[in-house]
């Protein structure tokens, strides 16, 4: 067996970690004129679907559980995996047997110790529910030898099997009591309790989320802030507020402290503000999706039409409105990761090419029945691409609908196989490719193409790196052709922080505990 107390990922994809102020000690104390707060007030654009992170993939849910729930290893600052709820992990020289030793004490917030039978519980139903997962593990089993210790075998080796179970981006491996997901409803589980630095308080709908602090957490000494969980705020609220103009005036007015993911076009604005840090976070991939279970983009005719229409150069500016917070590039890969980045199918990538896309409409049959782009205000770049897509296609003779719902509504609707035809949506880049949910055939779509599922399969079974590399870049060529989805580009997001907050700093999602507020 081999001993990896502290695991490093050979797949490297690093961002800048954002720090915004200092660290200051916890606590309500005068400073001259300055008393810390105890309360942190934060504007959200959107109700959350769900808390339960075992059943969505939104990174609005990501942000406010990240601070519950807890994983048993996970990437640091510099995405190499360190253990969490695991205190090491034994791997097998066949790379098919690893053994997490359970750290002992750790409570969750009803005050019961987390044991095996909870991770096994926990690991079970995140695998169920989660594409990625199932990408890169397969039918995985989870055992306990006893309390303290719990064995994932593997049918198949995989050196992208401890990266997808440390992943945080979305959809993470969260631990749980067994008895919560034993009393789960096809919603999802009625109880949010974790092991986490913050346990869930209130959820009034569609005015906020409350987390209190976990007074008997266990704080890791790493030194490494992703990891060492030492809360300094007492309540944290997430304030639903879906109005732009309330987000920006709450933030402007003091209102709330730091406001996630607020609209692009109020950047000029935000950044001229004395009082206010914008922090410009590189996030991820917007990207059009197209309902392949049935109706008109069953045909690939179809979906290049929709490819070879696209001017991009006027979408992302129209969704994003400000070249510094977008940038062309067909790679599904971000520059910064190594090895992974293809330049693969780019011939295809914002083509522009009017001409050529009607005559790809008239070679599909198509014959003026209406596409339905479901889309939401909710985040204006979603609704902005969907415009321009609309009046793109138009522009071949295509009859578009474009359908506006609140964010819940939408995500309600794609499930609807007959429902929709296009919708649009970007998510966080992920530190392998294939994790990509659009490669996961348990996705709400999934490539659905037997050459896209035997490619994944070759990268994840590869006996190096490099093979998997090279793959991948055979991979990426042919979906820019099948085109199960288009990646119309990379994006930004907004982070608004008043001056009052100490210590801002973000990974994956902002670092709630190492805040502090001074007013």
């Amino acid at each position: 067996m081999r001993k990896l107390t502290v695991i490093f990922l050979v797949f490297t994809f690093v961002f800048l970690l954002a720090a915004c102020g200092d660290d200051t000690d916890s606590g309500s104390e005068n400073n001259g004129n300055q008393v810390e707060s105890t309360e942190l007030k934060i504007g959200i654009n959107a109700q959350p679907t769900t808390l339960d992170i075992h059943k969505t993939a939104n990174i609005l849910t990501r942000n406010i559980v990240k601070n519950i729930y807890e994983t048993l290893i996970t990437f640091d600052e510099d995405y190499e995996i360190v253990p969490m709820l695991a205190e090491s992990v034994d791997e097998s020289d066949d790379g098919k047997t690893y053994t997490f030793n359970l750290r002992q004490g750790v409570l969750f917030h009803n005050g019961d110790e987390m044991k095996a039978e909870d991770v096994i519980a926990s690991m079970e139903r995140w695998l169920e529910s989660t594409p990625p997962a199932q990408t890169v593990l397969g039918d995985a089993n989870f055992t306990a030898a006893d309390d303290y210790t719990v064995v994932l075998e593997l049918e198949e080796s995989s050196a992208l099997a401890l990266p997808v179970i440390a992943r945080t981006s979305q959809q993470f491996a969260g631990i749980m009591p067994k008895e919560v997901i034993d009393s789960a409803d096809s919603t999802g589980v009625t109880e949010y309790i974790g092991t986490g630095p913050y346990q869930f308080e209130d959820w009034k709908e569609s005015q906020y989320v409350k987390l209190t602090k976990f007074e008997d957490y266990q704080v890791l000494e790493t030194g490494h802030p992703v990891v060492q969980k030492d809360a300094k705020i007492n309540d944290v609220y997430f304030y639903i507020a879906s109005d732009a103009a309330t987000l920006l005036t709450g933030v402007q007015t003091g209102e709330y402290d730091l406001v996630l993911d607020i609209h692009t076009e109020h950047y000029e604005q935000l950044k001229n503000d004395s009082n206010l840090e914008v922090d410009v976070e590189l996030y991820g991939e917007n990207g059009l999706y197209f309902n392949k279970h049935e109706g008109l983009f069953t045909d690939q005719k179809m979906r290049q039409a929709v490819n070879t229409a696209l001017n991009l150069d006027d979408l992302m500016q129209a969704a994003y409105g400000n070249k510094d917070l977008y940038e062309l590039d067909s790679s599904y890969a971000s520059e910064h990761q190594q090895g992974w980045y293809s330049e693969a199918g780019s011939e295809f990538y914002n083509q522009n090419d009017k001409e050529k896309a009607a005559q790809l409409l008239e070679e599909a049959g198509y014959d003026g029945e209406p596409i339905r782009i479901i889309s939401s205000r909710d985040y204006e770049y979603v609704y902005n691409s969907g415009v321009v897509v609309m009046n793109e296609l138009e522009k071949i003779g295509a009859n578009v609908e474009l359908e506006v719902y609140d964010w819940a509504t939408l995500m309600s609707k794609r499930d609807e196989k007959d429902a929709w035809h296009i919708f649009i949506a970007g998510g966080p880049f992920q530190s392998i490719p294939i994790e990509m949910n659009v490669f996961s055939p348990s996705y709400f779509d999934g490539p659905l193409d037997d050459t896209i599922y035997g490619l994944v399969d070759d990268i994840i079974h590869a006996d190096t790196t490099e093979a998997a590399q090279e793959i991948w870049d055979e991979l990426q060529g042919y979906t820019w052709e099948y085109l199960p989805f288009i990646k119309l580009g990379n994006f930004s997001k907004l982070n608004v922080i008043s001056k009052d907050v100490k210590g801002y700093s973000r990974f994956e999602g902002p670092i709630l505990w190492d805040l502090t507020i001074e007013k």
